[in-house]
C-alpha cells in the first residue's frame, strides 16, 4: 500500500499529456488545486504524478470523461501497469492478477482477497494514513470487484482492438452494466473463442477400420449446474432486477401491487403482500412465522447435517421436475375448509446454469434455464451452440437424451448426432424401452 497525492490542473487551453507533464506557458499559469491524497493497492511502490487536466474533458490516470461517457485510453497493445478503481483508489496491475488466480484457483471470495490483502501485503507506512469520512486505507470487498471488472473488460477490449466506452454515472456499480451485458450476449452468441473448433486427444478420436478411413468422433457433455441466481418472478421473463432484493422486474413492477397468492389477481392491502381474503393472509401469516421461528432453524441443521454429515447418513430426495419454483411456498390453510394455496412471497430464483462441456475440461457455452431443465431448450441450446456443421459432435451425452431423442426425432440437425443414454438415468429413471413415437 502506497501513498500517493494526486492534483488536478484546469484551463481552458491546457494540452494534456500523459503522464500529465505542463510544457506550455498557458499550463504553467494554470490554476493547481489543492492536493489529494490518494491509495495504491501494488506489490511494490510505484506510481507517477497524476492529473487532471479539463480541456472541454477531464482527464484520469485509466480514463477520460467526456459529457456523460467514461472512455478508457487504447490499450490494445499493452494493458496498464495501473487501474484506477475508485476515487482515491490504485491498484498495481500485478494484483488484479492475483486477485483473480485466488478466485480462479482456489475459489476465494472477493472479501476474503481483500482481507488477506490488507493483512499481508499491505505497505506498514499505511497504518500512518489519516483515514477520512470518504474513503478508508483499506482495500475493501467492492474494490476487488471492482478491480476484477474494469481488467476483465480492459482485456475483452483488448481481444477486439477497441476502446472500452461506459457510461458516466453518478453511482459506480452502474458503471460497468452496459459493458457486461453486451460482452455476455456476445458470449452467448459466439460462445469461447478458443472453443469453437477446439480438438484435442482427450475429446476426439479418429477411427480407421474397413472402408472408413480418418473419421473424426468427439463427444461433449450437456449438463446443469445448480447456480441459481435472483430473477423476476414472472416465468420465463428474462429482464434483470434493478437490486437482488427485488421480487419483479422494472417491466412487471405492477405486480408489486397484486396479491401474492397464485391465481389470485386482486390488490394488496397495505402493508401486507396478500388481499383482504382471510385465507390469504393467514398464508402471509405462517409466511412470517417460518422465518421468525424455529422452522427456519431446523432446515438450517438439516442442510448442515448434510454439508457435515457422513454420506451414508444423507437421504436423496426426488429430482425437482421445474413444476414449483425456488421462490414459490406452499401452505395448507385451516380456515373452514381445508386447502392449499401457493404464493410467491420472496423473490424468485433461475433453475439452472447449463454448460456443454468437452470431456477435456474445455467449456464451450452456457446457457441460464430460468424455470427447468427442458428438453426443448436444450436442443435449442446445442442448435445454436454448434451452428456451424464443421464443428458438431458426434455424440452428445445427456442426463435425459430419452426425451430428447424423442423430442427432435424429425430434426435433421441431430440426424447424425448419437444420443447416448446415461447408465444410471437407463436403469433407475424409467423401463428400459421408452416408446418413440
Amino acid at each position: 500500500m502506497a501513498l500517493h497525492n494526486t492534483h488536478s490542473i484546469r484551463h481552458s487551453r491546457c494540452v494534456p499529456i500523459l503522464p500529465a507533464i505542463a510544457h506550455e506557458k498557458a499550463c504553467c499559469s494554470a490554476r493547481l488545486n489543492s492536493a489529494r491524497r490518494s491509495i495504491l493497492a501494488a506489490l511494490v511502490r510505484s506510481l507517477p504524478t497524476v492529473f487532471n487536466c479539463i480541456v472541454n474533458t477531464t482527464y484520469h490516470t485509466s480514463y477520460k470523461v467526456t459529457g456523460d461517457r467514461r472512455i478508457y485510453y487504447d490499450y490494445t497493445t499493452a494493458l496498464p501497469d495501473i487501474v484506477q478503481i475508485a476515487d482515491h483508489y490504485f491498484v498495481d496491475y500485478g494484483v488484479v492478477r492475483l486477485w483473480k488466480a485466488m478466485m480462479h484457483a482456489s475459489c476465494t471470495s472477493a472479501t476474503n482477497c481483500a482481507h488477506i490483502y490488507n493483512i499481508a501485503l499491505a505497505n506498514v507506512e499505511s497504518t500512518q494514513f489519516p483515514g477520512t469520512k470518504w474513503f478508508s486505507k483499506d482495500v475493501t470487498m467492492d474494490h476487488v470487484w471492482n478491480a476484477f471488472i474494469i481488467c476483465t473488460l480492459l482485456e475483452d477490449c483488448r481481444e477486439r482492438h477497441c476502446l472500452l466506452d461506459v457510461g458516466q454515472t453518478i453511482n459506480q456499480n452502474e458503471h460497468f452494466i452496459e459493458a457486461m451485458s453486451d460482452r455476455n450476449r456476445r458470449m452467448r452468441v459466439y460462445n469461447q473463442p478458443l472453443a469453437r473448433r477446439h480438438f484435442c486427444a482427450k475429446c476426439t478420436r479418429i477411427y480407421n477400420h474397413g472402408d472408413i478411413t480418418n473419421q473424426l468422433v468427439s463427444v461433449v457433455v450437456v449438463d446443469g449446474v445448480v447456480v441459481s441466481r435472483p430473477c423476476c418472478s414472472v416465468p420465463n421473463c428474462w429482464v434483470h432486477l434493478h437490486t437482488p432484493q427485488d421480487r419483479f422486474c422494472y417491466v412487471h413492477s405492477a405486480r408489486l401491487e397484486q396479491c401474492a397468492i397464485k391465481g389470485c389477481a386482486r390488490s394488496v392491502v397495505s402493508g401486507s403482500l396478500t388481499c383482504d381474503i382471510p385465507a390469504h393472509q393467514e398464508s402471509e401469516a405462517l409466511h412470517t412465522l417460518r422465518g421468525k421461528s424455529q422452522f427456519r432453524l431446523h432446515e438450517c441443521l438439516e442442510r448442515s447435517r448434510a454439508i457435515h454429515g457422513r454420506l451414508a447418513n444423507v437421504q436423496v430426495g426426488d429430482d425437482n421436475d421445474g413444476t414449483q419454483a425456488i421462490g414459490e411456498e406452499e401452505y395448507d390453510v385451516k380456515l373452514g375448509k381445508k386447502k392449499r394455496l401457493r404464493a410467491q412471497f420472496t423473490r424468485n430464483y433461475t433453475h439452472c446454469e447449463e454448460l456443454i462441456v468437452a470431456p477435456c475440461g474445455m467449456i464451450y457455452a452456457h446457457e441460464t434455464m430460468h424455470n427447468a431443465e427442458g428438453v426443448g431448450s436444450v436442443a435449442e441450446f446445442i442448435c445454436r451452440v454448434f451452428r456451424d456443421p464443421e464443428t458438431r459432435p458426434t455424440h452428445v451425452f445427456f442426463d435425459n437424451n430419452c426425451q430428447l431423442a424423442l423430442h427432435v426425432q424429425n430434426d435433421p440437425f441431430f440426424q447424425d448426432i448419437g444420443l447416448s443414454v446415461d447408465v444410471f438415468h437407463f436403469e433407475c429413471k424409467h423401463s428400459r424401452r421408452p416408446p418413440l413415437h
